[in-house]
């Protein structure tokens, strides 16, 4: 079956079994506009996304219901990002080449890995975010030069971490701690953490400067441990 649904073309297929007890079950597929896709979002079921996406998707939704059961209705799919750009309110340079599967249900978004580039620097995303009143997400966010793993929580603007770890260069840290983001102008946090630096990696994160720091010949390593709270 072809149709239209808020101006997107679709396929659409629907069974219905079970006639002592009816079961709906139905999918639709369909290949658009991201632009479209988040103009529906925002427009038809309220979710307004902190950017603009650009390119194209695969959408694939896949709903089921039972009439006798109040609140049985499932719905879950996935999102094919086709060579995506996003751009977020207020990070300047864009996330390019999106590529890779999105997958969703009714209490969670999830992606063993999505591929982008920022400037100009591939990088692969996966992890899962549950629960959209109150986020859990767990986070693994990989490049050449960087390997991050992260969970945190969410929660009336109050955003803490059980766990954030990885790898920098050669330099490894790990903090955990929380941050209430509850006034952007004057943020709050008491945060744990530790840093093992690599003394070689300076010469990378502060080229400029590098004269200077050669002075202080750094070719070992450097433990902090750090308590930060204001």
């Amino acid at each position: 079956l072809n149709a239209r649904i808020w101006g997107v073309p679709v396929q659409a297929k629907a069974k219905l079994s079970n006639f002592t007890d009816p079961l709906l079950e139905a999918s639709l597929t369909s290949t658009l506009s991201l632009a479209v896709l988040q103009g529906i979002l925002k427009d038809k079921l309220k979710i307004i996304l902190p950017g603009t996406l650009k390119g194209e998707g695969k959408l694939f939704l896949s709903l089921q219901n039972k009439f006798s059961s109040v609140g049985s209705l499932k719905i879950n799919g996935y999102l094919d990002f086709l060579k995506a750009d996003l751009k977020l309110e207020k990070i300047n340079s864009p996330f390019a080449e999106i590529s890779g599967r999105m997958e969703f249900s009714q209490d969670q978004l999830k992606s063993q890995g999505l591929q982008f580039k920022y400037q100009e620097v591939p990088y692969q995303l996966s992890g899962a975010l549950t629960n959209f009143k109150a986020p859990q997400v767990k986070l693994g966010l990989s490049s050449k030069d960087l390997v991050l793993e992260s969970n945190f929580i969410l929660e009336n603007k109050l955003l803490n971490f059980s766990q954030c770890k990885g790898r920098y260069l050669k330099s490894e840290f790990s903090f955990t701690g929380g941050l209430d983001t509850a006034d952007s102008s004057n943020l709050a946090a008491d945060i744990d953490g530790n840093l093992n630096l690599d003394l070689a990696d300076l010469k990378i994160l502060f080229a400029k400067s590098w004269k200077q720091l050669e002075k202080i010949n750094p070719q070992d390593g450097l433990v902090l441990s750090v308590d930060i709270g204001f």
